[in-house]
């Protein structure tokens, strides 16, 4: 499975926008409404088994390079019903850096080295570092 840039992104933004402190809620209604009302992969009335599978994926990678940890479970486990996703305070800090549209297309567009470098410049090192292992920039 590939790592999905956009999705991750989208995640910690719909993360972040959560109200409730425990976080938020992983379940079938986790949808973009944000983003012109449609449900995003893996999410809403059209999911299926590949599109929840990635996007378990994502959060798995998402925890594994330290932006997001899930309440409720020891580990993610994509059968688990129920639990909740949070943000890190590095998940928090990679927002700050991703969530600019013009940002985002910069970084995605530039060279590993240039897009390490101007992230680099904004972020805390936590996310610097994070947000790499999520680009594959090192």
């Amino acid at each position: 499975m590939k790592r999905d840039k956009e999705l991750i992104r989208k995640l910690l933004i719909e993360i972040e926008s959560s109200d409730k402190i425990e976080g938020l809620k992983l379940d079938s209604r986790f949808t973009y409404e944000r983003y012109g009302n449609e449900s995003i992969v893996g999410f809403g009335p059209r999911e299926t088994q590949p599109e929840l599978r990635n996007r378990d994926y994502q959060l798995i990678k998402m925890a594994e390079a330290g932006l997001v940890k899930f309440k409720g479970s020891e580990k993610f486990q994509p059968e688990f019903k129920g639990g909740y996703v949070q943000l890190t305070n590095a998940g928090h800090d990679a927002i700050e850096a991703i969530s600019d549209e013009e940002l985002w297309k910069k970084l995605k567009s530039a060279a590993p080295k240039e897009a390490y470098d101007l992230i680099k410049g904004i972020a805390s090192p936590a996310a610097v570092a994070a947000i790499s292992t999520l680009m594959g920039w090192g």
